[in-house]
């Protein structure tokens, strides 16, 4: 038998007054394990759960409190690999996971040095010939941030075709591959595309984006996600870290390198004879976007989710399952800015997900293409009580309207994207220096960069203001009867 007590309820890095040991970062719990004569080895051990919360004397006042036979015990999930974590709701754990509805799952890009990665070609065109013409092989070294895989004198096979790459230190090229990929949820940047400078690429996953319409599902799946998305959908490459820019995840392709999906033949039968509808690959991504790609599912699952990994609570009414999917491609459509599921005829455009009249964000006043104009801030104005504006975006200088507070704080993981977003566009850019190349960054802001500010603007407004229906259908799908496991 065993008992855990959960000491950081508050997850990864909480307020340093919340923690029990305040330079320790790292979500902490204690394990109490009894083994008595008579036990046996043929049955999992029950497992009990209870959690102490508030700052550090009132988590040390629960512990001394604490005792076995207290109400705030519940019983954990039963099972050989079971995690120790709470049952919750009885139904939870019939719902399918993501990865029983999309089985082929991989890592994001993993790089292990920064400076491939920027939103700017150019700036990844003058690290590159940096690192190619510099003349000391120690230094080219360091500017590689060399490892045990990627080397100045270690071929490697190019991720387009398999082919032999001749070391970088041999390498006369000085344009380099780049390709743009999903570097954080909605982020879309620029990678040097060159396994040369990638130490875990994942072949399988730059296979998978060769479909043309290809979407992945990214989901955060071995930490516990409190608020925003359940998951986000993109159809670029995304990065190891893309969910939430730290903590990892896994990418679920929906689809084979040759089109096929990967749900199978088999599940998607299932369905469509269980619906009395055809089901496809798309369709079930569709209404996964649209039961699980919003707020609203994370605030209805805190306690569920709480055993990290998404479940997905699947419709066995034809009608809501029609509507879901429906409200999916508008999901998807913006959430890939315009890439996937678009249909003109219902004023969904290929690659351009422009707000109305009205919505659409403008530029005020520009912002100067000068070094001395490159914005070092980004605020709100409902973040100022002495504004009257609420819907005012302030970039250094300049005014972006209308803004509303809904897109500013929508975050993922915890993470607001519109602040994340500009970090790495700012005149002193965030993120970690892996190397002397990351110090060459953009010294102004330029035209391309205020298209895709109000590019993500849209995006963002387009999904909170769809927030609301998805949350609705939600509570429609789980008030009717489900498909689970064991229905």
């Amino acid at each position: 038998e065993g008992w855990i007590i959960d000491l950081s309820p508050e997850g990864m890095r909480p307020d340093v007054a919340t923690r029990i040991f305040p330079k320790v970062q790292h979500p902490l719990a204690v394990g109490i394990f009894v083994r008595a004569e008579e036990d046996t080895t043929d049955e999992p051990a029950r497992i009990h759960y209870a959690t102490v919360h508030g700052k550090r004397a009132d988590k040390f006042a629960a512990l001394g409190a604490l005792g076995l036979d207290v109400s705030v015990w519940q019983d954990a999930r039963v099972g050989w690999d079971a995690p120790f974590t709470p049952v919750g709701e009885a139904s939870w754990d019939e719902h399918p996971a993501l990865d029983d509805l999309f089985p082929v799952r991989v890592a994001g890009v993993k790089a292990n040095r920064a400076w491939v990665f920027s939103a700017r070609p150019d700036v990844l065109r003058q690290r590159w010939r940096r690192l190619l013409t510099e003349p000391d092989p120690a230094m080219q070294a360091e500017l590689l941030k060399a490892t045990d895989h990627c080397t100045m004198t270690n071929p490697q096979a190019a991720l387009s075709d398999g082919d032999r790459r001749p070391a970088l230190a041999d390498e006369t090229d000085l344009d380099p591959t780049i390709r743009r990929v999903l570097h954080r949820s909605f982020d879309r940047k620029w990678l040097v595309a060159d396994s040369r400078v990638i130490d875990r690429p994942r072949r399988d996953l730059w296979r998978a984006a060769t479909y043309a319409e290809q979407l992945f599902v990214v989901e955060l799946h071995s930490q516990v996600v409190r608020t925003g998305p359940g998951a986000v959908v993109g159809a670029l490459l995304p990065d190891q870290h893309c969910f939430k820019g730290s903590e990892g995840g896994r990418v679920l392709p929906v689809f084979r390198p040759d089109g096929q999906s990967t749900s199978g033949a088999k599940l998607l039968g299932v369905l469509s004879k269980r619906l009395g509808i055809e089901v496809t690959g798309l369709d079930l991504l569709c209404y996964v976007a649209a039961v699980v790609s919003h707020p609203g599912y994370t605030a209805r699952f805190a306690e569920q989710l709480e055993t990290p990994g998404v479940r997905v609570p699947l419709t066995a009414d034809p009608e809501v399952f029609t509507s879901a999917v429906e409200l999916g491609r508008e999901v998807v459509w913006a959430s890939t800015y315009g890439q996937r599921c678009a249909d003109p005829a219902v004023g969904r455009s290929r690659d351009d997900i422009s707000l109305p009249p009205g919505q659409r964000p403008m530029s005020l006043d520009g912002i100067p293409h000068t070094p001395e104009a490159m914005p070092a801030t980004i605020e709100h104005s409902s973040d100022d009580s002495d504004t009257d504006a609420d819907d005012l975006l302030l970039v250094g200088g300049s005014r972006f309207q209308p803004v509303p507070a809904a897109v500013w704080h929508y975050d993922v993981g915890g993470k607001p994207i519109l602040r994340q977003w500009f970090a790495y566009r700012k005149r002193e850019p965030g993120g970690r220096v892996t190397s002397p190349l990351d110090l060459i960054v953009a010294d102004r802001w330029s035209h391309e960069d205020t298209v895709e500010l109000r590019e993500l603007l849209s995006v963002l407004r387009r999904l909170t203001d769809l927030a609301p229906a998805q949350a609705e259908l939600l509570d429609q799908v789980c008030a009717g009867q489900l498909i689970t496991a064991m229905s």
